[in-house]
């Protein structure tokens, strides 16, 4: 039998802020990325990737 694996894979962007449409400090972002991957762990997900993003900053 063919095992399977679910997870999320995700690049942590700097968030929008949905109450104010202004975007998210580093900070604020990096605190729900690991928010998010602590739900992911919670909810057993076998794994929560995180990918490198090159660009130039503001």
């Amino acid at each position: 039998m063919t095992k399977y694996e679910f997870g999320l894979n995700t690049f942590g962007d700097v968030a929008i802020d949905d109450k104010t449409g202004e975007s998210m400090t580093y900070g604020q972002s990096l605190r729900h990325l690991v928010e998010e991957a602590h739900l992911a762990d919670e909810l057993g997900l076998d794994l929560f990737a995180l990918g490198e993003h090159h660009r130039e900053t503001e």
